[in-house]
């Protein structure tokens, strides 16, 4: 006979897979909520993949003060963030219109170039050239190479501000 609390446990992959489904569903609110669901239990490891998804979830769903909030409340509980993370903050904030959000993510981390290629993509997407071309600037002066998107949409918009 199987016992029937064994059936029912709630392990870090389903709730993962949970906040997957959250993810793609746009479904922040009850992305957040199963993350600290998950926290309270106690009897989950929440890893950096389980606050990722919220995050991306915030993301997705346009909700960017709400994925700082995340973050930040995954630094406090001493979870280390990966290159994953940072993507996802720096596109929120982008669509967030969140600019200095953008830069103070960028100079909190080693130089990276696929954060300043995605930071540099959104904000010519969203007509900022001027933070653009500010931030491809500073990433040539760090050594970062650009890839070709970035280097095409920096010359496109090289006369705009």
């Amino acid at each position: 006979m199987v016992r029937r609390e064994s059936l029912c446990c709630l392990n870090g992959y389903l709730y993962n897979t949970a906040l997957m489904s959250c993810r793609k569903l746009g479904r922040w609110e009850k992305a957040v909520k199963l993350l600290y669901e998950m926290e309270g239990s106690g009897l989950v490891a929440v890893s950096t993949l389980s606050y990722n998804l919220v995050i991306s979830a915030c993301e997705k769903s346009r909700q960017s003060r709400v994925a700082l909030r995340v973050y930040e409340h995954m630094v406090g509980r001493e979870c280390r963030a990966d290159t994953f993370t940072y993507l996802s903050l720096v596109r929120s904030c982008v669509w967030g219109s969140l600019w200095d959000e953008v830069k103070d993510i960028l100079k909190k981390v080693e130089p990276d170039v696929s954060l300043y290629n995605a930071a540099i993509h959104g904000m010519c997407l969203r007509r900022e050239f001027k933070f653009a071309k500010e931030l491809y600037v500073e990433m040539r002066e760090m050594g970062l190479e650009p890839d070709g998107k970035t280097r095409a949409m920096m010359l496109q918009n090289l006369k705009r501000d």
